[in-house]
């Protein structure tokens, strides 16, 4: 049963990740919506975060000057990659 133990050591609430962005749960939700914050996983209508992919996000979003470029996308590229989607 290691496993699953592993597993929900790795799965937070918006809560606790909201609280560990110092944003809030209504900052999160309009960064799931714009497709800007960390990978989640919805359950049903519950939504939850992996550890990793905030870790994930973090790292991408990491600068050390004002004008590095961050890997969160722009709106366009989030809907352009949304219409390819659903060309397919």
């Amino acid at each position: 049963m290691a496993g699953i133990s592993s597993v929900q050591d790795d799965i937070a609430k918006p809560e606790q990740v909201a609280e560990a962005l110092d944003t809030s749960l209504a900052g999160l939700a309009q960064m799931r919506y714009r497709g800007t914050g960390p990978k989640f996983v919805k359950r049903g209508r519950r939504v939850l975060y992996r550890w990793s992919d905030v870790r994930d996000y973090l790292d991408a979003n990491t600068c050390q000057r004002t004008d590095d470029l961050r890997a969160v996308p722009d709106r366009r590229t989030v809907v352009e990659s949304r219409l390819a989607a659903l060309a397919r």
